[in-house]
């Protein structure tokens, strides 16, 4: 197969028509810009040739022109074997399909699709995919170009066929391909790739049927432990359920228990003898500690009535001293506050009089500034005069920049449509000679010298002299062809005529001098806009601006003869009188800071000593109260009278509450030595808690062995009648049999596998003489762009190593980005070039491959693409123009709208 030519409507960018014609034999290059559609042409190739006429698949859908409602229509020319064909598809809209040779068409929709895959040797895939064989490995989408061709099923049976064509049969050829994969597809069946059983095969299903069994015999068997388990529980519990019951042992428990209840008695009752006698002692003991106590606080509180005594006196002597003090302390507080009032009416007087001058002040600064406000107040009159004058003239002025840029688009369409007219109109050049003159005659215009004109109307030119017209010669141009250019050329006319009747002007060079009148008045309204900022005017107008200075004015001088008016003046006095009295003023208010200053520092002394008197008074005051108060409460509970009484009173009644603690303890430890320890009665209460938890506990031990008794003679009467000795046999028996199936599919799937390994085995010795067809064509291509080196080839066609200078070959993962994307290409040429020798031609296309090479490498690989050119179609899609400029072969390029 080699293509010829291609055409797309309706395709991505092309949504008009566009084709390419001229692919020949040999190189074919299409060298077009980034976006300009070269991978789209690529993907309609494909479309065409592999896919359903009637497919909606995404890939197909990827096709379509945005927001155009055209079918995706693709037209490829093509020869096979000596023959012209033409297929042409539409998807999606209006779907068709149509194969032609020559001018005859051999079929049409489905039928088509169908011929044309028969045609080139193409075999429908697995379900609805399409098996496209040699074109998978050699027709390269961009960004594929990296990867390393893996032949498909059809594509592997190409080469195959190929191989052995040269080579005969021989194992590893096709017959042993497809002996291997009938091998495959049996053992598949039986196990998975890792050695397990496949799902739902019979190995599968038969250990499926192994292990249902084992479950049942396992249940089964596990339920007949379960009641042997059962039996000998049965027979424990009855045995422990004796020990548990004997008689004697619950005699004896019995006579330990009612022994142990006795001792327990006996030594509580002596306990509570003991708590008795604790208690008397603890209360003799408490008798003693009241009297003792009531002993030391007397003899505290008559200390503290001596002491008292004492302080009250010391007090006395320490207020007298303080009212002479707080007497000279209020006289001089009194004068100072006589001082400060006089101080403060000065003060006072001398505010006002600021006052008054400040506002004569604030006067006279408004008044000196009124000549700066009239001075602005003209300025700003003027401005907004001058303003008002160029608005009105930019009002009265129409020809504005969106008028002109109106006419100068439609003055420029009229030229555009102008030059058209002229260069489809025919020529009309008269050159009359030295005898012509006076003969000639243009539209009744007489020719006197040379005379070229374009015939966008009817001409008729006369020719004759005094013996009459010689010839009248009609010169009509080909009005159908110049009239749409006609029609819009008056229909711009015409909006011309209407734009310029509309602003009243004869024609445009009027237009064009208003404008220029116009854009000095804008250049005077952005200078007086420049003069307004330079003013301080934000959003203001100069002529509001000028009434409110004015209104400024008069409020200047209003307030200048009512300050007057108040302050009783006829004028304002001099600046320097004013300073001079400010100055005046400012000393005496000085002058009463300082004595203000004094008499506060003399005021605040003296009611500082007047607050230290008043606290050291209310502080000895209070101390006296205090004493006082508890000098007297002591005095009420201990008379100076009672005192020597009461205390020897106290004093005796501890020396009794003394000699009956005593005798107390002393009978307290005689009891101690005979009543049992704590420890002891705690012991003893303790064991017989144990005698009694021991007897319950053997009757519940009792009553739980005879529940759980009952409950197993229960399990063993309704599980020994189901037959389960009967039902373990019947399965185990079942299980060998299953056994045995499982052991027959094992060795069946072993025998399959060493019959794989063998068949291949044999094809890896083969490798090498399998290889050397494709070797033959792949050396010289290597060898122009990598000299005196060798790839290795592994199984299915894949690539190795690269072998340069020593015997180990480079690994190919190992390599760079560009040295395997050269790879790469330099082996689908040589399965190219192997399929074209043996009958096989398919073109070769490379879309935008080879974007990793140097400038070296990439010379070296246009030599292997002419290589691969004398055998066989290639065709290389690229945007690097001055690059593969150098490629040589046929320049293609795209033509866009023509038939």
């Amino acid at each position: 197969m080699q293509l010829t030519s291609i055409a797309v409507e309706g395709v991505g960018r092309f949504g008009g028509r566009a084709r390419i014609d001229g692919l020949g034999p040999g190189v074919n290059v299409l060298m077009a810009a980034n976006e300009a559609g070269k991978s789209t042409l690529f993907r309609a190739i494909r479309a065409c040739l592999f896919e359903r006429h009637s497919t909606k698949n995404e890939f197909v859908k990827a096709l379509a022109s945005d927001g155009l409602a055209l079918p995706v229509t693709v037209t490829l020319g093509f020869e096979h074997e000596g023959a012209v064909y033409s297929l042409r598809k539409s998807f999606l809209k209006s779907p068709a399909a149509s194969l032609r040779r020559g001018d005859r068409e051999l079929a049409r929709g489905a039928q088509a699709d169908e011929l044309v895959w028969e045609l080139l040797g193409i075999a429908r895939g697995q379900g609805r995919s399409m098996d496209d064989a040699a074109f998978g490995l050699l027709w390269v989408g961009q960004g594929q170009s990296f990867r390393l061709p893996q032949p498909s099923d059809g594509a592997s049976s190409v080469l195959n066929a190929a191989i052995q064509s040269e080579l005969g049969d021989i194992v590893g050829g096709e017959r042993a391909r497809v002996v291997l994969n009938g091998l495959k597809a049996e053992l598949g069946r039986l196990v998975t790739d890792k050695g397990k059983p496949k799902a739902n095969g019979p190995l599968a299903s038969a250990e499926d049927r192994l292990t249902l069994i084992d479950d049942d015999l396992a249940e089964a068997e596990r339920r007949l432990a379960i009641l042997d388990q059962q039996f000998g529980q049965l027979a424990a519990r009855q045995r422990e359920r004796a020990r548990w019951a004997d008689p004697a042992e619950t005699a004896r428990q019995l006579a330990a228990l009612d022994e142990a209840r006795k001792a327990h008695q006996a030594a509580e009752s002596m306990a509570a003898i003991l708590a008795q006698y604790e208690a008397d002692e603890r209360q003799a003991r408490a008798v003693c500690e009241r009297e003792r106590q009531k002993l030391t606080s007397l003899l505290e509180r008559a200390d503290r009535i001596d002491g008292d005594r004492e302080r009250l006196r010391q007090l006395e002597q320490a207020l007298k001293p303080l009212d002479k003090r707080e007497k000279a302390a209020r006289l001089a507080l009194t004068e100072a506050r006589s001082a400060l009032a006089a101080v403060t009416a000065e003060g006072e007087r001398l505010e006002d009089e600021e006052r008054q001058l400040q506002r004569i002040v604030s006067v006279a600064e408004r008044a000196a500034s009124r000549d700066l406000l009239q001075q602005r107040q003209r300025q700003l009159a003027d401005l907004a005069r001058r303003q008002q004058e160029n608005a009105a003239a930019l009002r009265a002025n129409p020809a504005s920049t969106a008028v002109i840029a109106r006419l100068d688009e439609i003055e420029r369409d009229l030229e555009m449509i102008s030059a058209r007219l002229m260069a489809a109109a025919p020529q009309v050049s008269i050159m009359p000679g030295p005898a012509g003159a006076g003969l000639i005659q243009l539209d009744g215009a007489a020719v006197d010298g040379a005379l070229h004109r374009s015939a966008l109307e009817p001409m008729t030119i006369k020719v004759g002299g005094d013996g009459g017209e010689i010839a009248t010669i009609t010169i009509m141009p080909a009005m159908a062809s110049l009239a749409a250019d006609r029609k819009k050329q008056q229909a711009l006319q015409a909006d011309l005529a209407a734009l310029l009747a509309e602003l009243d002007f004869a024609d445009a060079d009027a237009l064009r001098a208003d404008r220029a009148r116009r854009q000095e008045l804008e250049v005077e309204a952005r200078s007086l806009q420049a003069e307004a900022k330079g003013l301080g005017l934000g959003q203001e107008t100069a002529a509001a601006a000028a009434e409110r200075v004015g209104r400024e004015i008069e409020d200047i001088e209003a307030s200048l003869a009512r300050t007057l008016s108040e302050l009783g003046l006829v004028a304002l006095s001099s600046p320097e009188d004013l300073e001079r009295r400010q100055a005046a003023v400012q000393q005496g208010r000085d002058e009463i800071r300082r004595k203000r200053a004094s008499l506060d520092g003399m005021l605040a002394a003296q009611n500082e000593i007047l607050a230290g008197i008043a606290d050291q008074r209310g502080r000895l005051q209070g101390t006296e109260a205090e004493i006082r108060n508890r000098f007297a409460a002591d005095l009420a509970v201990l008379p100076d009278e009672e005192r020597d009484q009461r205390l020897g009173e106290l004093q005796e009644a501890c020396h009794r509450a003394d000699e009956a603690h005593r005798l107390k303890v002393a009978a307290l430890e005689a009891q101690r030595r005979s009543a049992p320890s704590p420890e002891e009665c705690e012991r003893l209460r303790i064991r017989v808690t144990r005698l009694e938890e021991a007897l319950e506990n053997r009757k519940a031990q009792i009553a739980q062995l005879d529940r759980e008794i009952a409950h197993l003679e229960g399990q063993i009467q309704s599980a020994g009648g189901d037959g389960i000795g009967e039902k373990v046999e019947t399965l185990r028996a079942q299980r060998d049999l299953e056994m045995r199936e499982v052991e027959r599919q094992w060795a069946r799937a072993a025998s399959l596998q060493l019959l794989r390994d063998t068949i291949e085995d044999c094809y890896k010795a083969q490798r090498d003489r399998l290889h050397a067809p494709l070797q033959r064509h792949l050396r010289p291509l290597v060898n122009d762009v990598f000299p005196a080196a060798e790839l290795a080839l592994g199984d299915g066609f894949a690539v190795a190593g690269l072998k340069r200078a020593g015997p180990e070959a480079e690994g190919f993962d190992r390599l760079s980005a560009g040295t395997q994307e050269q790879i790469a290409v330099l082996v689908r040429l040589a399965m190219g070039a192997m399929l074209a020798e043996r009958g096989h031609e398919v073109p070769i296309v490379l879309d935008d491959a080879l974007v990793y090479s140097d400038d070296d490498r990439i010379e070296r690989m246009f030599d292997a693409l002419n290589r691969a050119g004398r055998r066989q179609q290639v065709i290389v899609l690229t945007c690097r123009m001055r690059t593969f400029s150098r490629l040589g072969g046929n320049t293609l390029s795209i033509v866009q709208g023509l038939d």
